[in-house]
């Protein structure tokens, strides 16, 4: 098989990109997953924040596919001593016949600096839409 960097970073248009060559078989879908997941003793659990595929392959030798995913504010990643928080990008190539070829790169989630707007809207959640169903329930009564 020929490989080039599954997950690649381009620092000129700070876009993130999966890029696969062929190998001789063409995929049915290549799927782009970022996610956490909490490792280490005790229970286990991985929770997927967004998914990008790519399903029009249509006998390309060489597929490359951007990727842009919103990281929420939490968890942070998170090295201790009964745990760990790790954040992904895992990407599965689906091979028809064959088995799928699958990479995944880990990166770090660090605390964003303060933003009272978006720190208020997580706090006290949404207050447009509470509003707009105050105002129609006192429309009804």
């Amino acid at each position: 098989r020929t490989w080039s960097p599954f997950i690649t970073e381009s620092f000129s248009r700070s876009m993130r990109t999966v890029e696969w060559i062929s190998s001789g078989k063409e995929p049915r879908k290549i799927e782009v997953v970022c996610r956490w997941r909490i490792a280490g003793s005790g229970n286990k659990l991985t929770e997927v924040v967004e998914t990008e595929v790519e399903e029009n392959i249509a006998a390309r030798s060489q597929i490359t596919i951007p990727f842009d995913f919103p990281i929420p504010l939490q968890p942070l990643t998170y090295d201790g001593k009964q745990f760990n928080v790790v954040w992904e990008i895992a990407v599965n190539v689906d091979l028809p016949f064959a088995f799928d070829e699958q990479e995944t790169k880990v990166f770090t989630v660090r605390a964003r600096p303060y933003d009272e707007k978006e720190f208020d809207r997580i706090e006290y959640g949404d207050d447009d839409d509470d509003e707009d169903e105050d105002e129609e329930a006192s429309r009804n009564t």
